[in-house]
């Protein structure tokens, strides 16, 4: 169960540096937020397509106690 939880975390840890790291090369910067929704709303500002991620990041953050 551990284990099981450890990866789950490190996925989403992925999961929210891929979208930092993206903001950080499209402007210099990414909000200070864990928050895997607010941060693809900012992603979105620039590829507008990235809102086929939401369903997943939703869920994510529904499950996710930051």
């Amino acid at each position: 169960v551990a284990a099981i939880s450890i990866a789950r975390r490190q996925a989403v840890n992925n999961y929210e540096k891929s979208l930092k790291a993206y903001l950080i090369a499209r402007s210099n910067r990414h909000p200070q937020t864990h928050k895997l929704v607010d941060l693809l709303s900012e992603c979105q500002r620039y590829r507008p397509d990235f809102s086929r991620f939401l369903a997943d990041c939703t869920v994510i953050d529904s499950i996710v106690v930051f």
